[in-house]
């Protein structure tokens, strides 16, 4: 509960359930853009607040977007 407060105070929205064996999944979401440094910088944030607080962090995954830059 304290890690999902941490990342929802860093603008993510964070579910989170036990699991089959009575374990807490974390999962956090918030849209930021997939390049570095950024997503340096999202990755360690997650890691250190989940470590912080006792977690393991799992990883991350993303949807890719493209946008159309001709409308524009």
């Amino acid at each position: 509960e304290a890690a999902a407060s941490a990342l929802r105070d860093e603008g993510f929205t964070v579910e989170y359930e036990r699991d089959d064996e009575g374990e807490y999944v974390l999962q956090a979401i918030r849209h930021d853009p997939v390049a570095a440094p950024e997503v340096h910088a999202v990755t360690w944030l997650v890691r250190q607040t989940v470590e912080q607080h006792g977690g393991v962090y799992d990883g991350w995954g993303c949807t890719v977007q493209s946008r159309d830059f001709a409308d524009n």
